[in-house]
């Protein structure tokens, strides 16, 4: 008696049963779960009963076959639940079924038992006969279970807010309906009322599909992007794709050893039809300048559409699971669902994280995944890894990579692996007939050593010869050597073709090698000209920018001081000597500049510590302490500006502790901003709450000091107008900046910046203006001119400052001074921007967005083997034609 026997096997004393699986019976089933076990049954007699009994899995084999519980095996065969198409698809491919087969079998008995549930929850209406045909129900009605719950709250407030809206509406006709005689008053408030109503209904419903539209807004951003994507990849190919399938041999494995693959011929040239027949499962392999990420941007073109087509038809309907096209190549080991949630929300115009959340738990996302080898190679095998783990529990996952890393690949175990072979030798000969006078020196080339096949069965490879030898002779394609030697020739070729006509293309050359160079350290392939930051210089050529942007602050604070003191006390305002004022001013920039100085040499040596800089700039210090025994601390100016000092001070250690060297491309208000959501010791919430407590004394000083120097009457005055700058400066303080990869132009981010800190500082600057104006005005009974205007300028201008540096004024700042840096230490051209598009222009670099990446990885790889294997001036003499 074996456990694949439908008998019963005691095992031990507790009486523990061990099944083989039960025929399902249909009719046994409740109704709303019996398509479940019809399918369970169909797949018992076609999959399961179609073995020999010795061959039948039980329940338990069943289980590790699948990584699922026994539980959940029983629950399929029993018919007493509905299973995802997760785990169904799982033992399909256990007993040793296509799952695309059965894919459509799923999502039939999927539409059925939706149907039978949604005619069954409906309530009879009066009069209506229950054996009547009843009507689909509008799309919001009752709460429709296919539509995910976004907020609880949120749909209240929406409710709230509609019923509000409708009743002050129907309010407004209903008056105006007054006015009118009977009996048209009657008609038209009647009319009010069925109007609003209809609006209130139109609301709540709109509402109720909000879910609805933003899949349809999703699906419609990746057929553009994809379709972008597959338009560029194929404008010059000509080429029909061939496909051969892969498995691994049964049994060949050995320990320790790699599985041998057996290679399957396949007829399909369509990468939609073979994703169908993997049961929306794939991996596609192959060698490099193939066309892998074309294929999957037309196989998300394809499965956006069809998304498009059906959500439009059935509004209702969940909708199969939505295509989204991303690469792997900013993945850096964290959870899987984490890292595609964050690059979906930033790929796809910052769709809501909540909403990816939804459709991730809810199995509506199908990643489609270019480029396993373009994750750096510390965390490949991680995320193979947490490839292998979200496939099991996943809608469908499409994955490429090369050849090179297919045994990772493998790992991951998709239903089908596809390999994207080599164009033929007739699709190579038809190619180049396409252009018979063009690529003619090619054919001859070709006809003359057969040797060049290998390097022209590349799509790739065949459109930067049509690129390079285009009406030009292809001598450099005669010349003997390996493939790799011949591809190297080629692309030094092909840049020195492009690069003709060029006002300087030596130094073009380099730039563009270390730009490779450059990407390829950082792990990246895009380069956006508003993300230039101090990890692009060397830890040597970053002192500038630092020295810029720590004392950039202090200057203008100063020069600013110094400015507004002249004015005060040529107008007799204040009392003070303006020599004392700007010898106080010159001492402290001096002290701030040598800190700054220290400070960047202790980090060069690796021994940055603040009291050890501290020390170092002892004998500076004592310099000025003595410089500033001649200055009257007695003062009121002298006092005012030692304030405003602290002021300045104390608001950049503020800064610090939010990311104000970033570019600012969208702000908003909010209550909690996000830096201070979490308090722990490593955000330093001790030190953030002395920075605060000192800063509002600071500021209490200063303001009280100020207003009862000028405004002793009346004597509530000072004190309220210090609550009212603190109460504006919190306030002002909530604004969180953040970054946007869907920008519309290059560098928008830098022209973002400037626009946000010019617009939040002189918004900030007026704001505090115009309250100290009015709030002695009141107080008062009217204006004195001279004090008023004088207090007012003061308080704006530190406000302005504060707010225009932290809100994109020091991303400004650094970023142009690393700009400089690059330029001096000659990587880049002063005009970069300018320098991009030519390179665009001579299809050396392709626009993405708003950045630039290489027309193909393998261009970057070859500028950047170049660029540390040989000096420029040996890369530049080997190239064709240099001169």
């Amino acid at each position: 008696m074996t456990s694949n026997e439908e008998t019963t096997r005691k095992r031990g004393r507790g009486g523990q049963t061990v099944k083989g699986v039960t025929r399902p019976d249909p009719e046994a089933a409740e109704p709303e779960f019996r398509p479940w076990a019809e399918l369970a049954c169909r797949l018992y007699d076609e999959l399961y009963a179609t073995r020999p009994p010795a061959g039948r899995p039980g329940i338990n084999e069943l289980a590790k076959a699948t990584n699922y519980a026994g539980a959940m095996i029983s629950y399929v065969f029993s018919g007493k639940r509905r299973y995802s198409w997760q785990v169904f698809r799982a033992i399909v491919r256990a007993l040793g079924g296509r799952p695309g087969e059965w894919k459509a079998r799923w999502d039939a008995t999927e539409r059925r038992h939706r149907e039978e549930t949604r005619l069954r929850g409906l309530l009879p209406l009066p009069g209506l006969d229950q054996d009547a045909a009843v009507p689909d129900r509008a799309v919001g009605d009752w709460g429709s279970p296919a539509k995910p719950p976004i907020r609880r709250m949120s749909r209240w407030l929406a409710k709230i807010g509609a019923v509000a809206f409708t009743a002050a509406l129907e309010a407004v006709l209903v008056m105006l309906a007054l006015t009118l005689p009977a009996p048209g008053s009657y008609l038209a408030g009647a009319c009010a009322a069925a109007l609003t109503a209809l609006l209130g209904r139109w609301w709540l419903r709109r509402r109720a599909n909000v879910s609805h539209r933003r899949r349809l807004k999703l699906l419609r951003m990746v057929r553009d992007k994809a379709g972008k994507e597959a338009a560029r990849a194929q404008a010059y190919y000509y080429l029909i794709p061939r496909f051969t399938l892969l498995d691994e041999e049964p049994g060949g494995k050995k320990r320790g050893s790699r599985p041998e693959l057996i290679r399957t011929d396949t007829t399909v040239t369509d990468i939609r039809a073979l994703f169908e027949q993997g049961g929306d499962e794939l991996t596609l392999l192959a060698d490099a300048g193939l066309g892998k990420s074309a294929q999957l941007a037309k196989l998300a073109h394809a499965l956006a559409e069809e998304a498009i087509a059906e959500l439009e038809a059935e509004p209702g309907h969940p909708g199969r699971p939505l295509p989204v096209l991303l690469n792997l190549a900013t993945y850096r080991g964290e959870a899987f669902e984490d890292w595609l949630v964050a690059e979906v929300h930033r790929a796809y115009d910052h769709t809501p994280e909540q909403f990816v959340r939804t459709w991730l738990a809810d199995d509506l996302l199908l990643p489609i995944l270019d480029g396993l080898d373009h994750v750096p190679s510390a965390h490949r095998r991680e995320c193979a890894a947490q490839l292998r783990r979200f496939r099991r529990q996943a809608a469908g996952l499409v994955l490429s990579c090369r050849n090179r890393d297919v045994q990772l690949a493998l790992t991951v175990d998709t239903a089908l692996r596809v390999e994207l072979a080599r164009p033929s030798r007739q699709d190579v000969q038809e190619y180049l007939i396409a252009n018979p006078d063009g690529l003619a020196p090619v054919r001859e080339a070709l006809d003359a050593d057969t040797g060049l096949w290998p390097l022209l069965q590349s799509p790739l490879m065949l459109d930067i010869i049509r690129l390079t030898y285009t009406g030009r002779p292809a001598d450099d394609l005669r010349r003997p050597g390996s493939p790799a030697e011949r591809r190297k020739r080629l692309f030094d070729a092909y840049l020195a073709q492009r690069l003709q006509g060029h006002p300087n293309p030596y130094a073009a050359l380099c730039r563009l090698t270390w730009l490779a160079q450059t990407l390829t350290t950082r792990g990246e392939q895009v380069l956006y000209l508003d993300r230039l930051d101090l990890d692009w210089l060397s830890p040597a050529a970053r002192k500038v920018p630092r020295a810029a942007t720590g004392g950039a602050a202090t200057i203008t604070l100063w020069i600013m001081t110094v400015g507004w003191m002249a004015v005060a006390i040529h107008t007799g305002a204040i009392q003070a000597r303006l020599p004392d004022v700007a010898l106080l001013a010159g001492i402290t920039v001096l002290v701030t500049c040598c800190q700054i100085v220290i400070s960047e040499r202790l980090a060069d040596s690796r021994q940055e510590s603040p009291g050890k800089a501290v020390v170092l700039n002892i004998p500076a210090i004592l310099i000025g302490g003595a410089a500033l025994q001649r200055i009257d601390w007695g003062s009121q100016g002298v006092i005012l500006a030692l304030l405003i000092a602290a002021w300045g001070y104390i608001t950049t250690m503020e800064g610090g502790f939010r990311p104000v060297f970033k570019p600012v491309e969208r702000m908003r208000w909010t209550w909690r901003p996000t830096e201070f959501l979490l308090y722990s010791p490593r955000n330093q919430a001790l030190v953030r709450g002395t920075v605060a407590t000192l800063l509002n004394v600071v500021k209490a000083l200063l303001f009280g000091y100020a207003f009862h120097l000028y405004f002793p009457e009346p004597v509530w005055l000072p004190y309220t107008a210090t609550v009212l700058l603190v109460v504006i400066y919190l306030l002002g303080n909530n604004f969180e900046p953040s970054l946007d990869d869907d920008r519309t132009r290059p560098n928008e981010g830098i022209r973002r910046s400037a626009r946000y800190a010019l617009a939040h500082g002189a918004l900030n600057a007026l704001i505090v203006a115009l309250a100290l104006l009015l709030l002695v005005t009141l107080s008062t009974g009217h204006l004195d001119t001279t004090p008023a205007w004088l207090l007012a300028a003061l308080f704006a201008g530190l406000y302005g400052l504060a707010r225009a540096f932290r809100y994109g004024g020091l991303a400004l700042i650094q970023y142009w001074t690393v700009r400089l840096v690059l330029t001096a230490l000659g990587y880049i051209p002063l005009r970069y921007q300018r320098f991009l598009e030519d390179a665009e222009h001579r299809i050396l670099l392709y626009r993405t967005g708003s950045g630039f990446t290489y027309p193909h990885r393998l261009i970057q790889e070859h500028l950047d083997t170049a660029a540390r294997e040989e000096d420029p001036d040996t890369f530049w003499q080997r190239l064709p034609d240099h001169s």
